[in-house]
């Protein structure tokens, strides 16, 4: 991940379509780099994508990667497999987390 700006400039809007959680590939396109941490998986959205990690969206992230009926779970679990999702879905309950520890509703 840490290869230059350039390297993942033309992706960040592809990983946009994606939950916000494409996998990334090198330049030749044939070797996926997949985030294996949370910090990996934030630094992803974060920077290489320019994604804030706001409630609403980690929220609304959460609700489409909930449910196995939702097309976008369905998506995933296909592109990507199912312990990935399942992976993606920890992490955005990890954001969530935190974010109800910086600014919990009251």
């Amino acid at each position: 991940m840490a290869q230059g700006n350039g390297r993942h400039a033309g992706l960040a809007e592809s990983a946009r379509r994606v939950l916000g959680v494409e996998v990334f590939r090198d330049d030749d396109m044939t070797s996926p780099m997949i985030p294996r941490t949370y910090e990996q998986w934030r630094h992803c959205i974060t920077v290489d994508c320019g994604i804030p990690l706001t409630r609403k969206f980690v929220e609304d992230r959460l609700l489409a990667l909930q449910a196995p009926a939702k097309e976008e779970a369905r998506r995933f679990a296909q592109l990507y497999g199912e312990s990935h999702l399942q992976q993606v879905r920890a992490w955005f309950e990890q954001a969530y987390r935190a974010l109800q520890q910086v600014s919990p509703r009251g």
